[in-house]
């Protein structure tokens, strides 16, 4: 999992801070939940932590509305940004989301459950549906895991896939290239094999490219920063075997120092075309090339597109991948004989080859193979809450509950004051005594 030269960094610090942080969730979790029923009298406290409010709370729901909004705000940023940045606006809809459902969801089940009451035929399904209600508290607190447990998992697994799809849909749109010729085995296509190539295809077009990341440095809030740029080098006439789809400028002024960038990063860096775009390459090199234009397909073909002229080995080689522009059928005849005599090349239909920078990522299966072990773990918290609210029916629910007299004889009990002898005073309320 780690990059090359990267050591890894061993230290109960985060293990500390977590445990810490757990600390005083809990502490502030505990005190809030209980700072109301502590200072009511004993025997009003009795009663409330046996009968729970049918809902929310008006103030709670209209808070809940709110933060969902909020988060259907947050969701429709990748309409208007498209790149890597709007999968942060989806993660934060999500969370905004789930704690809009944890607001309204107790009002939302006792609406529900009213609704759907006078229209069970059961007995059985009737006393469920008005358990839930009566319940609504704890039902609610059980969707809201659910909603948890659905909305981290789909963040998880469908953001990766979708921002995949997304890549290999611009790659297949903007490959003009026919075939491309690559030699995975021999370490890459040599300069010798790219001329080659020419020579064999007379009719055609052959651009080599070279896939490499670069970084932009800047200012921000008075210290330095760094943004890492996926970088598509390429060759000359890159124009004739790749459609980037060109916003402004043009590619054929993409020799020497220059670079054409995606429009998306150009927007959020600041930089149009004409600008200089100070850039630190793989191995340290720092460069300031110039801007000659602005794409759209920056997912498929990377945020940068330079010049294999700005690479500190030049255009020598050797290449990733060459891609041949021209009829299929004979490029394949013309490559044929070139085939036999380097063992190392192979040629690769465009519309199957992985032309763009977004390669299977290993990560990927981890990322979802934890996602899958923390959905369980949620499942299995709802699950326990679920067998909790049904053991509680069963119990005193079912007949002297909430859902039963219990419900009618504490909203009398709440509708009078009572006092600190009520349970010593012969003459107080004896059926709400009674029946506690």
């Amino acid at each position: 999992m780690l990059a090359p030269g990267q050591l890894p960094s061993w230290s109960p610090g985060p293990a500390l801070g977590a445990g810490l942080l757990m600390l005083g969730m809990v502490q502030v979790a505990a005190r809030a939940g209980s700072l109301r029923i502590s200072r009511m009298p004993a025997t009003e406290a009795i009663l409330d932590t046996e009968a729970e409010p049918r809902g929310g709370g008006p103030l709670r729901t209209r808070v809940g509305f709110v933060v969902l909004a909020l988060s259907a705000g947050s969701a429709v940023v990748p309409l208007v940004i498209r790149s890597e940045e709007a999968l942060i606006g989806t993660a934060s809809g999500t969370l905004l989301a789930i704690i809009g459902v944890a607001l309204i969801a107790p009002a939302m089940v006792g609406r529900v459950c009213r609704w759907i009451a006078p229209r069970t035929g059961a007995a059985s399904r009737w006393l469920a549906v008005r358990n839930s209600d009566s319940y609504a508290l704890r039902t609610g607190g059980a969707i809201s895991v659910l909603a948890l447990a659905v909305g981290l998992s789909t963040t998880q697994i469908f953001a990766l896939t979708t921002a995949s799809a997304t890549a290999d849909h611009e790659v297949g749109e903007g490959t003009v290239a026919e075939v491309v010729v690559s030699a995975p085995a021999a370490g890459g296509v040599s300069s010798s094999a790219l001329e080659s190539i020419q020579r064999a295809s007379t009719s055609t077009t052959a651009v080599a490219l070279i896939r490499s990341t670069a970084i932009r440095p800047f200012q921000q809030d008075g210290g330095p920063r760094a943004e890492e740029y996926p970088m598509l080098a390429v060759g000359s006439d890159v124009g004739q075997v790749l459609d980037l789809g060109v916003t402004d400028g043009d590619l054929s002024g993409l020799t020497g120092a220059s670079v054409a960038m995606d429009s998306g990063a150009a927007r959020l860096a600041g930089v149009d075309v004409g600008d200089t775009l100070p850039l630190i390459l793989s191995d340290g090199t720092e460069v300031e090339p110039t801007v000659v234009a602005t794409y759209t397909r920056g997912f498929g073909f990377g945020k940068i597109v330079a010049s294999l002229d700005l690479l500190p080995q030049g255009p020598g080689g050797p290449y990733d991948q060459v891609l041949v522009a021209g009829d299929h059928e004979r490029i394949t005849t013309e490559l044929a004989p070139l085939l036999a005599d380097s063992p190392g090349l192979r040629i690769d239909d465009s519309s199957t080859a992985l032309v763009g920078p977004a390669a299977q990522d290993p990560t990927r299966v981890l990322n979802i193979a934890v996602s899958l072990v923390l959905i369980g773990y949620i499942l299995l918290g709802i699950a326990n809450r679920l067998v909790a609210t049904t053991l509680r029916r069963d119990g005193s629910g079912s007949c002297c509950g909430p859902s039963g007299p219990l419900r009618a004889s504490s909203a009398r009990w709440r509708g009078r004051k009572p006092r600190s002898s009520a349970l010593s005073d012969p003459s107080s309320d004896s059926r709400s005594l009674s029946v506690r």
